[in-house]
């Protein structure tokens, strides 16, 4: 049986007649390397992208394509780490050029997936698969490269590209059938190691299950990359390998799908159907989560990271182990309301009172017509792929691995919630006085009681990333903003960008914190939100939002209101999601307020803050 009938591996036509050309020798594919201009970034792209193009179109003999498609892949990883800084850890929407610089990162790598993906199409099925190296290595490169084109369709939060899902579920099918699952395979690239393509496998199906549309960008970076090593910790078998429970993912091959909940199954496992074990990297996440911190006041950055990457094990160990369920009903109603993105620019708008401006003026301060980002971007072969590389020709890049990288999301947070390169962040600024943050007015998709699912559109949207603080101002409901957190971003040609926003609060005051220390309580005052709490949590004293920095838990604060100030203590972490946290805190022993007596300070108990309800 031809071997084409038993996968579902697309690969493009090749040439029927061949054409002079430097692909069809080895030797010449070194030289041609080594020659690459790598001081122009345009230039080595554009000649790297048309000679792969070339490479899976000739019909060039599989082993001489796949021993230069090994020659490909240096320059390509060199390529897309310097461009990932148009498109990574920065704020969405992308503009135009910079979307079509993350697509042309995509299919590089889907492009260099090509050639093994011939490979094992052609290979000649007489031969014992165990001495065919390149049978072998091409089983493990396509099913590497592929994963790389799905971690970038999410770090822009684009959807999965159609049947790469069904390609690599095919390519690990045959692995199996041949019996290679277990061949290790070395991988210069990717600093010397070695996996094979058991491991790739279960390090995708990890990051299919993770949910990585309800990550922030350096999280889907991290769990990308963990869990090449994660998955050591699950298991994957035929059904029915496990007893049922809340760890276990149903993996279809004959599907374009990533692995689902095991509890969202409706139909009857068959042998095309797999089960993915995580119980045992969920226990792993756990004890991380439970383990030490660290105390030492010299170490006082790390236990502010350590904080973040433990807000990430909390929600993996969540999605790993409970199938999502939406709480409330959704309809489809398309509705206006006004939003501002940031916990410094809310804070400013309800400091000052802000009106929002008629969506007619607000549109006249926009310069460029930046909705090109919502048309539906070429493919590959067409001349629109010219264009992003045309916009790289006349830059210059370095071969320095730092250029252009934010080292820490946490501490670039302006004005409106996102940094910018050589921009102090709000917090660590003078406090210089700035023109009130000005809302934008949206149109939502559908809603439920929890949220909203947002059309983030209009001629400038506000810049927004995954678990960046929300206020919703619905119109005519005065200055009352209802607080929410964007949990998850979709980008798709169709409909554009859209968020789920997820309300947490239906009112909040603007309120300003000081440290209590006697050596700090000079320092500059830092913004906060102060969240109502619900008549069950009566021993919490109040809710704070405050920036993801500088603040930790047991910190001594002052809180201040417009009627006076009191002493606190932040006592527990609800969220951190590195674009802010959500304190719950207490009174101190020694509450102190300046404003009002010790007694009209119990009495009142923040009711001050409940008649915006």
């Amino acid at each position: 049986m031809d071997r084409k009938q038993r996968t579902s591996l697309k690969i493009p036509a090749r040439r029927e007649e061949s054409k002079p050309s430097f692909l069809y020798h080895t030797k010449e594919v070194v030289k041609w390397v080594g020659e690459l201009p790598v001081a122009n970034l345009g230039e080595t792209s554009r000649r790297v992208f048309k000679a792969l193009i070339d490479l899976n179109r000739e019909p060039i003999p599989s082993s001489t394509r796949i021993r230069n498609a090994e020659l490909f892949r240096q320059p390509i990883d060199f390529i897309a780490h310097n461009l990932r800084k148009y498109y990574f850890d920065v704020p969405l929407p992308l503009s135009p050029r910079n979307r079509k610089i993350a697509t042309l990162t995509r299919e590089l790598y889907s492009e260099l997936a090509t050639p093994y993906k011939i490979y094992l199409e052609e290979a000649d099925e007489q031969r014992n698969p165990r001495q065919d190296k390149g049978l072998i290595i091409s089983l493990h490169r396509a099913l590497s490269y592929l994963g790389r084109a799905l971690y970038h369709c999410a770090l822009v939060y684009d959807p999965y590209p159609r049947h790469v899902w069904s390609e690599i579920h095919s390519i690990y099918g045959l692995a199996e059938k041949l019996r290679l699952l277990d061949v290790q395979v070395r991988d210069a690239g990717e600093g010397g190691g070695s996996s094979s393509v058991h491991e790739v496998y279960k390090q995708l199906l990890l990051f299919g299950a993770s949910s990585p549309y309800r990550l922030r960008q350096r999280e889907i970076e991290r769990v990308f990359k963990e869990s090449a090593e994660w998955q050591n910790l699950t298991h994957l078998a035929p059904p029915p390998a496990e007893e049922p429970d809340n760890s276990l993912f149903m993996v279809h091959l004959a599907s374009d799908t990533p692995p689902s909940h095991i509890s969202l199954e409706i139909s009857v496992p068959d042998e095309q159907c797999r089960i993915f074990s995580t119980r045992e990297l969920i226990s792993h996440l756990e004890s991380e989560v439970q383990g030490p911190g660290i105390e030492s006041k010299g170490q006082e950055k790390r236990v502010i990271l350590r904080s973040d990457a433990q807000g990430l094990l909390e929600r993996l160990i969540q999605g790993y182990g409970i199938a999502p369920k939406r709480r409330s009903r959704r309809r489809r109603y398309s509705s206006e309301i006004v939003v501002t993105v940031g916990l410094a620019a809310i804070h400013e708008m309800i400091h000052h009172h802000f009106e929002p401006a008629p969506q007619e003026e607000e549109m006249s301060h926009f310069e460029d017509d930046s909705t090109v980002w919502l048309e539906e971007y070429q493919r590959i072969g067409n001349p629109g792929f010219r264009d992003a590389v045309n916009h790289l020709k006349d830059i210059k890049f370095s071969l320095n691995p730092n250029q252009g990288y934010i080292t820490d999301e946490a501490i670039i947070e302006t004005r409106n919630g996102f940094g910018e390169m050589g921009h102090a962040p709000s917090w660590a600024s003078n406090g210089a006085k700035t023109e009130p943050a000005e809302p934008h007015t949206l149109r939502t998709v559908n809603e439920s009681a929890g949220g909203y699912c947002i059309g983030w559109e209009g001629s400038k949207p506000p810049q927004i990333k995954v678990g960046e603080l929300i206020a919703v101002q619905n119109p005519g409901a005065g200055r009352t903003f209802s607080i929410g957190v964007g949990r998850w971003i979709r980008n798709t040609p169709a409909e554009g960008l859209q968020i789920g926003l997820e309300l947490i609060a239906p009112s909040c005051q603007a309120v300003h914190l000081r440290y209590a220390e006697p050596l700090r309580e000079l320092e500059r005052q830092h913004a906060a939100l102060l969240l109502p709490i619900g008549l069950s949590q009566k021993l919490v004293a109040g809710l704070l939002v405050v920036p993801a920095l500088p603040f930790k838990l047991h910190d001594h604060l002052w809180l201040e209101q417009a009627h006076g100030r009191q002493k606190i203590e932040l006592t527990k972490v609800r969220e951190s999601t590195g674009a802010f946290s959500l304190f719950e805190f207490k009174k101190s022993h020694d509450l102190h307020n300046t404003g009002a007596s010790e007694e009209q300070t119990d009495e009142a108990n923040f009711d001050t803050i409940w008649d915006m309800l």
